[in-house]
């Protein structure tokens, strides 16, 4: 069974450790709450992370879950800056999933870079 988690940049940057494809991993995950959505953002035929990565707040109290690393995509995508609040708005439509196979907090390079989309396959106790 394999479970899509969306490791967001800033939690990576702050207090994860980098990791590849076949790394085995131990995550606190959390129910999926993105702040944007990201068939809107992608495209409807992507399929949505059931969970995110927690290193703070929501993560606390929750056991961590052990999987081995199957897939992890870069999300990438254009921002406009909203004129009456001065935050930086996701663009619809311009969003990018870039397949790499280390992923290591710092941005690819192409696009305005937002997390990982990482693909786990569980262990069993």
């Amino acid at each position: 069974m394999t479970i899509r988690v969306y490791y967001e940049a800033w939690q990576l940057e702050c207090c994860g450790d980098p990791f590849q494809v076949g790394d085995e991993v131990s995550w606190r995950l959390v129910a999926s709450d993105l702040p944007f959505d990201l068939r809107e953002l992608v495209g409807s035929e992507v399929e949505e992370p059931q969970w995110t990565e927690e290193h703070h707040g929501d993560g606390d109290g929750v056991a961590a879950t052990r999987a081995r690393v199957i897939g992890i995509q870069v999300l990438v995508c254009e921002h406009t800056i909203d004129p009456n609040t001065r935050w930086a708005e996701r663009v619809p439509g311009t969003g990018r999933l870039i397949p790499v196979r280390y992923a290591n907090g710092h941005d690819p390079g192409d696009g305005e870079f937002e997390g990982h989309v990482v693909d786990l396959d569980p262990f069993t106790p």
